[in-house]
C-alpha cells in the first residue's frame, strides 16, 4: 500500500512538474508571439511610411511628366511656327527672284532696242522710264500680293496640301 501511495505521489509530482514545464514553455511561446506581433506592427508602420513617401514621389513624378509634356507641346508649336516662317521667307524670295528676272529681262530688251534704233535723248529717257514704270508696277503687285496674304497662313503659298506644288 505504501508503494501504491508512493507511486501515486510520484505520478502526481511528475504530473505537476510536467504541467509547470508546459506552462513555462507556453509562457515563452506567448512572449515570442508578443515580440513577433510588435515586430509586425513596427514593420507595418514602416511600410505605411514608405508607401506615403512613395505616393508623394509618384505624385511629384506625375507633376513633372505633365510639365515635360506641356513643354514638348509648346516646342512643337514653336517648330511649326518656325517652319511656316521659313515657308513665308521662301515665298518672298521666290517673288523677289521673279521680280528680278522680269526686271533684268525688261532692261535687256530695252538696251537691245536702244542699241538697234540708236535713239538718243528723249526716246532713250522714255524707254528707261518704261523700264522704271514696269519695275514699279511689278514691285507694287508683289507687295500687294504679300501684304494681302497672312505670313503664316500656308494659303496661296505655291504649295498644295499634299506637299507638291500647285
Amino acid at each position: 500500500m505504501i508503494t501504491a501511495a508512493w507511486c501515486a505521489v510520484a505520478a502526481t509530482v511528475v504530473f505537476i512538474v510536467l504541467a509547470i514545464g508546459l506552462l513555462i514553455g507556453l509562457r515563452a511561446v506567448v512572449y515570442r508571439l508578443a515580440l513577433m506581433q510588435q515586430s509586425t506592427e513596427k514593420l507595418e508602420r514602416d511600410m505605411r511610411t514608405l508607401m506615403l513617401k512613395l505616393q508623394g514621389t509618384t505624385d511629384r513624378m506625375d507633376d513633372t511628366l505633365g510639365l515635360v509634356s506641356a513643354q514638348l507641346r509648346a516646342m512643337s508649336g514653336l517648330f511649326q511656327a518656325a517652319s511656316l516662317m521659313g515657308e513665308s521667307v521662301e515665298n518672298a524670295s521666290a517673288a523677289m527672284n521673279a521680280m528680278t528676272a522680269a526686271l533684268s529681262n525688261k532692261a535687256r530688251q530695252q538696251a537691245e532696242r536702244i542699241e538697234n534704233k540708236r535713239l538718243k535723248g528723249l526716246d532713250e529717257a522714255l524707254d528707261w522710264a518704261e523700264v522704271g514704270m514696269t519695275a514699279w508696277q511689278l514691285w507694287q503687285s508683289v507687295r500687294d500680293k504679300v501684304a494681302n496674304k497672312p505670313a503664316c497662313s500656308g494659303e496661296g503659298d505655291g504649295y498644295d496640301k499634299d506637299g507638291g506644288s500647285d
